[in-house]
């Protein structure tokens, strides 16, 4: 019997695409850690496909107006995946990963 029936899809939209390409590209290139940089990816994305059985493990952003339109935070080390789940079809959208100093709250 398996208990993983209700399985989420993550959707990255073309937003958090370019977002970890640019974490990558600026931690391989400013930082000259090509190493670091496909660790932090690789950790950003494990913890992101987490989300597929657990959609509801990031917790809600502190905006009010975000907070009701659905909008969650999931912290990975010093990076931010913010999310909406879209229970009907049993998606998880990422919509941007930013540096989590970052004010992300002018990105959504």
């Amino acid at each position: 019997m398996s208990f993983l029936t209700n399985l989420y899809k993550i959707n990255l939209t073309q937003k958090a695409y370019g977002d970890l390409k640019d974490i990558y590209r600026y931690i391989k290139e400013e930082l000259h850690n090509k190493n670091s940089a496909l660790k932090v990816i690789d950790e950003i994305e494990n913890r992101i496909l987490l989300l597929k059985d657990y959609p509801k493990t990031g917790v809600f952003v502190k905006d009010e107006v975000l907070v009701k339109r659905g909008y969650r935070k999931l912290l990975v080390n010093n990076y931010i995946a913010l999310y909406l789940i879209d229970e009907d079809r049993k998606v998880v959208n990422i919509i941007r990963v930013v540096y989590g100093k970052r004010d992300y709250l002018e990105l959504v």
